[in-house]
């Protein structure tokens, strides 16, 4: 069975997201624009990456998903004077580009081929890559409250009750779409290995 394909830098991403947002709540309320501006640039940097992993499995495309990482730091930016940091800045951008992939994804009404690099393998041989491929193909295909938590859990690397605070529902909804989720993911990719066989 294929392994997780988790993105390579969301760990390193991870550490340095909690410097960066202690940075920016800080700068959030200072009265001189070049800081405030510097601290959103830092944040944007610092999430740019993860984010546009994120749109891009959701969406199955470049194009889109850098379409809709523009909507998501525009929302991002227009947001801050209401951010009320009950989350983590980072926890509350990946459920605004989470939303805005979903919504980009309903409005489409269909799911396009998958970008090359929306399957991008941490394993060196070609049939890894051809089994991400496979993976996420079938992730696509699922119902879309199953692909996001299986995105954000087994690509992103984000744990259930991150996920909870995303999807803005409890931790056990997670635990169960998670399960769900696997099972027929499993249940395709078997009867796609059958088919082949």
């Amino acid at each position: 069975m294929a392994q997780s394909v988790k993105s390579p830098s969301t760990a390193a991403n991870c550490e340095r997201k909690g410097a960066s947002e202690e940075i920016f709540l800080a700068s959030l309320g200072s009265k001189n624009p070049q800081e405030r501006a510097e601290a959103f640039r830092q944040l944007v940097n610092d999430l740019e990456r993860p984010l546009f992993g994120l749109c891009l499995r959701i969406l199955g495309s470049r194009a889109a998903a850098e379409d809709a990482l523009q909507d998501v730091f525009l929302t991002i930016y227009c947001g801050l004077p209401k951010f009320r940091g009950e989350s983590s800045i980072s926890t509350w951008a990946y459920r605004i580009a989470t939303r805005t992939a979903m919504r980009q994804r309903t409005k489409a009404n269909s799911w396009t081929e998958i970008d090359d690099e929306a399957t991008q393998s941490t394993g060196p041989t070609s049939d890894d890559v051809v089994e991400s491929r496979l993976v996420l193909s079938t992730m696509a295909k699922l119902p879309a409250k199953y692909h996001v938590v299986l995105a954000l859990f087994a690509i992103e690397g984000l744990t259930h009750k991150e996920i909870a605070d995303i999807l803005g529902v409890p931790e056990g909804t997670v635990w169960s779409r998670y399960h769900s989720a696997r099972k027929s993911l499993m249940e395709r990719l078997t009867s796609h290995d059958e088919g082949r066989g």
